[in-house]
């Protein structure tokens, strides 16, 4: 078996009869144009020779670049399959279509499928919408965990279906900052916490080698160029697998790692030291600033689509947000049972979150812009003055997923065929799925009366 690395979580893994390419990603930016490749992507339009299938580990763009997918040769997209979970795939579906792939296949949960007479590949439906794969060619198991979350429960499980694991593939450095203004104290210990958890997981699959890798990008605008200085950086990633007594592998794009030869790091350490050097001159992008009537408009129509997801009981009780946009020079209250954005003064007043204008308009504008924001580390939550976000954000978490609780949604099929399969997993019935939801929503709300009692 051959493991290819292209770019970022951008694999092509080789079966006896088959090749797989995963998460493509050629060029361009991800996370409203937030994250940038580096290095860029390596890529060979001879690579496409044998590739029968295109797994997609999620919806999160730096695995689901469409600019990407669209622009392969039309040959290729009329040949491939697309591989994805079996959860909730009806927009996923509907959007390759639209890219011009018509052969789609979803995968179940911890099931063994069968590509060709050699090769099969599993899928691990993982927390938060991830999902893992394992190629398995021969007797050789290649396993591709990317950014997905996964604990030693999740473990014990892939261990127990897999039986082994050859190689792992597994995300190194951050990808994300959700907290306060004092990140000094925070993301040095979050990305330490990060090849922690990828040792950890190493050992509990037994692993024969991890190559760290869905970590090859850059924070590239100017509101957060700052988590930068606080990644992993490759060397970082496999001299703590190397130390810590792991079998490890470093490719840089355009290598290729074969289970039935040696691997030699040193080639692909001295490139991504070269790499380095150039750092400080890689492009940051300045964000235009949008205008406060043109954040009106995209928040009223912000509301009008999560009034229409969710029942007013759910609505009424979220308290306002106050958001310091820092470019404008201004303060918002955002209010979504009112549907109101209004301009309470200047930046020195108390705040819940900062934000510049662009990327507050991207999070009215989609459906999933509030984790974009997060995603790519363009928001501060506030510290000591940040619970009324929380019952708010939980409700966007529910309207992130498309797990809709007005009545008219409920029962739609949209809705059952996104809740039940993730039901089916986790053995819930009706009963504890609407405790789930509810104990999302209500959680919030306790942290806010606590707050009230104090």
């Amino acid at each position: 078996m051959k493991v290819r690395l292209i770019s970022h979580a951008s694999v092509i893994t080789s079966g006896p009869d088959t090749k797989v390419w995963c998460d493509p990603w050629l060029f361009g930016k991800a996370f409203n144009d937030s994250w940038s490749l580096h290095p860029p992507a390596a890529w060979r339009e001879e690579w496409l020779e044998g590739v029968d299938f295109l797994w997609l580990s999620h919806e999160h763009p730096d695995h689901l670049h469409f600019p990407t997918l669209r622009s392969l040769p039309e040959a290729f997209k009329q040949r491939v399959t697309v591989l994805y979970q079996g959860r909730a795939p009806d927009e996923v579906r509907t959007a390759l279509k639209r890219a011009g792939f018509p052969r789609f296949r979803t995968l179940p949960h911890r099931r063994f499928v069968s590509l060709t007479p050699r090769t099969r590949v599993y899928a691990y439906h993982a927390p938060y919408g991830d999902s893992c794969l394992a190629v398995v060619g021969g007797d050789r198991v290649c396993l591709n965990v990317n950014d997905a979350q996964i604990d030693a429960s999740d473990c014990a499980h892939l261990r127990a279906d897999l039986g082994r694991v050859d190689v792992l593939l597994k995300q190194f450095s951050l990808a994300g900052y959700t907290g306060g203004k004092e990140y000094d104290g925070q993301l040095p210990g979050m990305a330490a916490s990060i090849l922690t958890h990828m040792v950890d997981v190493h050992r509990r699959l037994g692993a024969e080698v991890t190559i760290p890798f869905a970590s090859f990008v850059y924070f590239s605008t100017s509101d957060n160029r700052y988590v930068n200085a606080y990644a992993n950086r490759p060397a970082d990633a496999f001299r703590h697998l190397v130390e810590a007594g792991c079998g490890a592998a470093l490719l840089y794009p355009g290598d290729e790692l074969d289970t039935e030869v040696p691997h030699d790091s040193a080639p692909a350490l001295a490139r991504f030291a070269e790499a380095a050097r150039d750092f400080e001159l890689l492009p940051i992008d300045e964000p235009p600033l949008v205008p406060l009537e043109e954040l009106r408009k995209g928040f009223a129509d912000f509301c009008a689509d999560i009034h229409d997801k969710f029942p007013p009981k759910r609505i009424d009780v979220l308290p306002p947000v106050h958001i310091r946009v820092p470019d404008l020079g201004r303060t918002l209250a955002m209010s979504i049972p009112e549907r109101t954005l209004r301009d309470i003064g200047g930046v020195d007043l108390p705040a819940h979150l900062e934000v510049r204008s662009q990327a507050l308009r991207f999070a009215f504008g989609n459906r999933y812009g509030f984790e974009t924001m997060t995603i790519s580390s363009r928001v501060f939550v506030l510290d000591d003055v940040d619970w009324p976000w929380i019952p708010n954000r939980d409700l966007l978490w529910l309207y992130r997923w498309r797990i809709w609780l007005a009545p008219k949604w409920l029962l739609s099929p949209g809705n059952l065929l996104r809740v039940l399969p993730w039901a089916r997993e986790r053995n819930l019935n009706a009963r504890g799925v609407a405790r789930w939801a509810t104990r999302r929503l209500r959680g919030g709300l306790s942290s806010l009366r606590r707050r009230f009692a104090g």
